[in-house]
């Protein structure tokens, strides 16, 4: 058992690196997103949905709202909540590979799949993402229905599967694997009820809240299955190649097709794998972070391919796990990167890069909250600002009058919304960038109106901070006055 802790701490520690030496030692999009409706929701008690949109739950939002409440605004407490909760679904990756194949397939089984949290292609730099919340609390309902002697077992299962699909809808792919499973032992009318019953409680939580039933299912649910872009054949090919077989994941493959040509036999791990793959089919983007949901199906079935070659071949255990070590071990350099700046700060960051002259460069992440912070520097804490970059909003710690995330640009309420809030809620500063790479899920016709309002009358030119144009509202006389007592 020791051995597994210090194996444990050391895939932790390793999370930890990776997850906190990143660039710039920022909030990265989607985590200042989440912060900033966090932060809205239980600092300012403005509720989801309200004046900001995503399509996430507000279980993620009421993480990142907890962690701006105990430190303000920062990067790493979530990261660092996020690996806790993910060396726990390693264990129980262990524990399901302990009960389907024995001790060495476990170990095996929870070397891979660690380490394969590391990988840029799995999304390792982030664990704070919603992914690592949901795949852990399957990995806990696979555990217990597995090992399940009774209906209690069944209830914490059901009840660990509603928190993972109220994390992530695809949590309900290795939801229905679990209950098809659980058909032969009597246990998935239970573990379904469970299921239900822990979402029931979860949304009625978020309805005392203050969080409209309407706008719960409108953005966390419904818009999920809302009509994208034209699809494009040459385009989803490419991103499926690149996400699938230009990555570490290969490593997996060969390994899980020698398990299930072994077993030949339709068990939980194919179901739990087949269905991954077809929701990330089904999705389209190929998220990096995607990926999460297919790993412990991969690392199980690897870990017991390995154990069976290893036997067979009378090769040692330990030499075994060296190998798996160098070829699953993350070849990427970023954290040493990071590691510079901490004794040489802007040896990697551009510090110096001029971002306001032709051709305006991609910013850093560094460079974008330098921007967030000079706003919170050069603004009261009660005045209204627009920037339509959310890693540059959550650094300002001001509000914003109407920001879509990834609901915006296609949801019509989101956009009533935001020319609704502009009229009643006019920003006091906005911040347009001078390339538009640098915004969010913006459309054409919100990023016109924001540049026409910018240069009315209304507004002045005040200065550019990396790349950013800032304008100010020009204030009458009477209200000069008043915001100078």
């Amino acid at each position: 058992m020791k051995k597994l802790i210090y194996l444990l701490l050391v895939l932790g520690i390793l999370q930890l690196a990776v997850a906190l030496l990143t660039y710039g030692f920022s909030l990265y999009d989607d985590e200042a997103i989440w912060h900033y409706m966090g932060r809205s929701w239980l600092r300012m008690g403005i509720a989801p949905y309200r004046e900001s949109f995503d399509n996430k739950t507000p279980l993620i939002w009421l993480i990142y709202g907890i962690s701006d409440l105990l430190f303000g605004v920062n990067y790493w407490f979530p990261r660092v909540l996020g690996t806790i909760v993910e060396m726990i679904g390693v264990w129980y990756v262990y524990k399901i590979a302990l009960h389907l194949a024995g001790r060495r397939t476990g170990i095996i089984a929870m070397t891979m799949y660690g380490l394969a949290l590391l990988w840029r292609c799995t999304e390792g730099r982030f664990p704070s993402l919603t992914e690592t919340f949901e795949v852990t609390f399957i990995n806990i309902a696979v555990f217990l229905a597995l090992a399940a002697k009774g209906k209690r077992s069944y209830v914490a299962s059901g009840l660990a599967a509603g928190v993972a699909i109220a994390f992530r809808l695809t949590g309900l792919v290795p939801a229905a694997a679990i209950f098809l499973f659980s058909i032969r032992k009597r246990g998935a009318l239970t573990f379904a009820a469970s299921a239900a019953a822990c979402i029931a409680a979860l949304v009625a939580m978020t309805l005392l809240a203050g969080i409209h039933l309407r706008d719960l299912w409108q953005f966390a649910f419904l818009i999920n299955f809302q009509r994208g872009q034209p699809f494009d054949y040459h385009l989803y090919l490419t991103r499926l190649t690149r996400a699938f077989f230009h990555c570490e994941l290969v490593c997996f493959y060969p390994l899980a097709l020698l398990y299930f040509l072994m077993t030949r036999k339709a068990d939980i791990l194919l179901a739990w794998l087949i269905g991954g793959c077809l929701y990330i089919l089904m999705l389209g983007t190929f998220s990096e972070a995607y990926f999460k949901d297919i790993l412990p199906p991969l690392a199980i079935a690897a870990a017991a391919a390995v154990d069976v070659l290893v036997t067979k071949a009378n090769i040692s255990f330990g030499k075994a796990l060296a190998v798996i070590w160098i070829c699953f071990l993350p070849k990427d350099t970023e954290p040493f990167f990071s590691a510079m700046e901490i004794t040489d700060p802007g040896a990697t960051t551009g510090r110096s890069q001029d971002y306001c002259s032709p051709p305006y460069p991609p910013l850093t992440n560094y460079a974008r909250k330098q921007v967030g912070l000079w706003i919170k520097t050069n603004t009261r804490s009660n005045e209204i600002v627009y920037v339509p970059t959310p890693t540059v909003l959550v650094y300002t710690e001001r509000r914003c009058p109407a920001l879509y995330f990834s609901a915006g640009a296609e949801w019509a309420a989101a956009r009533r919304s935001f020319y609704h809030q502009m009229t009643i809620n006019q920003p006091d500063l906005i911040a347009l960038p001078l390339n538009t790479g640098n915004e969010a899920n913006v459309t054409a016709e919100q990023r016109d109106y924001m540049h026409n309002l910018a240069r009315s009358a209304a507004y002045r030119t005040d200065t550019c901070i990396n790349g950013y144009a800032i304008y100010r509202k020009v204030r009458s006389i009477t209200e000069s006055s008043m915001l100078s007592r």
